[in-house]
């Protein structure tokens, strides 16, 4: 039978694996954290979430960053930021290839357009050697 109660939590000495503590009673898993300060009261091995995020530190691979737990997080993101960086590379050098397609386009456009003229009666008269002599001035 219990007859002192050291801390006054209403838990005798005898049952109160935390005699001095008044807040605490019990050590369900044994790990010398109370049930009430422990998160994981089930689980000797995990005793502290420094980033509040759920998963306790023994377990989380990124203690102190709330959005990482595991490698898995990690390669994630990798895997994110290269495809939106793959993405945008794409469409710039797309964008590049479609640009330098209408110069050839537009250049071969204009010989063609010049061939034709010449196949049509000479329309275009190009010059035959160098300019004579005071001809630019």
């Amino acid at each position: 039978e219990e007859c002192f109660d050291r801390d006054f939590d209403g838990v005798g000495d005898n049952a109160d694996a935390f005699p001095d503590d008044r807040s605490e009673w019990d050590d369900s898993d044994n790990d010398g954290l109370g049930d009430n300060s422990d998160l994981f009261p089930r689980d000797s091995k995990a005793k502290y979430d420094s980033d509040g995020d759920g998963v306790a530190n023994y377990y989380d691979t990124f203690p102190n960053s709330k959005n990482m737990d595991s490698w898995f997080d990690l390669i994630l993101r990798i895997v994110i930021a290269v495809g939106l960086i793959s993405t945008v590379g794409y469409f710039v050098w797309r964008k590049q290839q479609q640009s330098g397609e209408e110069k050839l386009w537009t250049q071969i456009s204009d010989e063609a357009m010049l061939m034709a003229a010449d196949d049509q009666g000479g329309l275009i008269q190009r010059p035959q050697g160098p300019p004579p002599p005071g001809s630019f001035g």
